[in-house]
């Protein structure tokens, strides 16, 4: 199985604006070695939110590998040619606990999008999606028999919020398209453990599957990434 991670940030919105001035923020969040490549970027509040994207979705991928660590953002180390960081599209090797993954980064001026995957990548693929919320969007969260007609009861014990709903909602939209079965009959379940958010997982009509799921979002942007068996 192809295990996959994704992390979306908003580059617009006020809480990501001039962070890389925050020096409590950036000492508790970034090694010295990755500080040294924020404050030499000539975008650096952009390289701040790409390494801080790059270490989320690190994050997502080792929780599905073993029981999900503490995560403490420093212990998640970017590895980056400097020169790198001026592109558009490139890709950050994330090590922890003696383990790396590579990271493949998507910067644009409204955002930043993050994706990994690890596993047997030979009999899956992979697809993402980024859609930007609209206002018509969030009226759907006040609207109850919507929410009750697209997820089962299981699927909105995770879903907290109109963006947790959406970003569900487009994702197996996009399943229904890559597979042609109605998106009613995918579950997108976030279980807990000790009262911990587990990593998601998807099933159809009930059953596992060998399909894997990853969503993001932030401000306004929903972001997810699928793995899917090559059948």
């Amino acid at each position: 199985m192809l295990l996959v991670g994704n992390d979306i940030v908003d580059l617009k919105t006020p809480a990501t604006q001039n962070k890389n001035s925050d020096t409590r923020f950036i000492n508790r969040v970034f090694t010295p070695y990755e500080q040294e490549i924020i404050h030499s970027s000539k975008i650096a509040n952009r390289t701040l939110w790409l390494l801080w994207a790059a270490k989320e979705t690190a994050y997502k991928l080792f929780s599905k590998l073993s029981a999900p660590p503490v995560f403490s953002h420093r212990s998640f180390q970017c590895h980056i040619d400097k020169t790198n960081a001026r592109q558009t599209d490139f890709s950050i090797t994330v090590s922890y606990d003696g383990q790396d993954i590579v990271v493949d980064l998507l910067t644009t001026d409204l955002y930043v999008h993050a994706q990994s995957s690890t596993g047997d990548g030979s009999s899956h693929f992979t697809d993402t999606g980024i859609k930007k919320l609209s206002p018509n969007d969030t009226l759907r969260w006040n609207d109850q028999e919507w929410m009750e007609s697209h997820f089962t009861e299981a699927e909105r014990a995770a879903i907290h919020n109109v963006e947790s709903a959406l970003v569900r909602f487009y994702c197996k939209q996009h399943l229904s398209k890559l597979t042609g079965i109605p998106g009613e009959q995918w579950e997108i379940i976030r279980p807990t453990c000790e009262n911990k958010p587990q990593p998601p997982y998807l099933t159809l009509d009930g059953r596992h599957t060998d399909f894997d799921v990853s969503l993001s979002h932030h401000g306004a942007w929903l972001a997810w990434m699928l793995s899917f068996p090559n059948r």
